[in-house]
């Protein structure tokens, strides 16, 4: 969360690029099926809700 790199441990900006895409991946497979599961951890699964939110998706 505070953008350190601990032996390849990812940094903060590269989750909010993860949460970005899974957004982007979420959105798309509703389109084919109304009814997709993403698990993940809490804080990736807030800033997925947020992209989503930004994305208009709900």
């Amino acid at each position: 969360m505070l953008g350190i790199d601990w032996q390849g441990v990812k940094n903060f900006a590269d989750a909010r690029k993860r949460a970005r895409k899974a957004a982007q991946v979420l959105a798309k497979a509703t389109d084919e099926k109304p009814e997709v599961v993403l698990v993940a951890h809490g804080l990736l699964n807030r800033y997925i809700e947020q992209n989503l939110k930004d994305m208009e998706c709900f």
